[in-house]
Formats: structure tokens, sequence, C-alpha cells
């Protein structure tokens, strides 16, 4: 199964890339996804879209009903994934500012 985004996605999405292609071998790259920051995501081109409909990501008869405990957990899943790569993301950039040096 396939995933095209549609022009409304895009149009709505944030985009990471740039015009020249990145070098994936390079040794800055290589390292754990929870330190992965805008760098990261503008070697692999990563496009974010909100609001996706996850069935248009996954077929339907492998997604738990809304009333099954499964359903449950899986959107608990997806929210802590989403809190955690925000946490990291925040952390990250606030690291990557510089500070004034104290003495």
């Amino acid at each position: 199964m396939k995933f095209e985004p549609t022009p409304e996605e895009l149009i709505e999405a944030v985009i990471h890339s740039d015009n020249a292609p990145s070098n994936l071998n390079d040794a800055k790259l290589r390292v754990s996804g929870s330190k992965w920051n805008d760098e990261h995501l503008k070697a692999l081109r990563v496009i974010y879209l909100d609001d996706v409909d996850i069935s248009r990501l996954f077929p339907t008869e492998y997604l738990p009903s809304e009333s099954h405990e499964g359903d449950f957990t899986l959107k608990l899943t997806v929210w802590r994934m989403l809190a955690h790569s925000v946490q990291c993301s925040q952390v990250s950039s606030n690291s990557s500012r510089s500070r004034p040096r104290t003495t």
C-alpha cells in the first residue's frame, strides 16, 4: 500500500528538504533516532503531515475497532511517541542555541 499525500495535505505540510541531496553516509548523521534534529529530517527529506486519517496509512482490516481495547492502546502509543518526539525536538533546539558565558 503506497501512500501518496494529497495536494491539500502537502500545502499544510512541514517539509524538511533542501534542493541539494544529502550524504547519508556522513558521520554526523549516525546518531540515535532520539537525538535527531532538523539536519537529520532534511537528509531524509521528511514531510510532516498532520491529521492524516490512519486508514490511509494502514489497511483498515489491520486496525482495531474503536470499541476494542487495542484502539486505545494504539492511540496511547502514538501520543506517547509524539510527545517524546516534541520533547526531544525542544531539548535539541534549546541546546543548540548559544548561551551567555558565565564567569
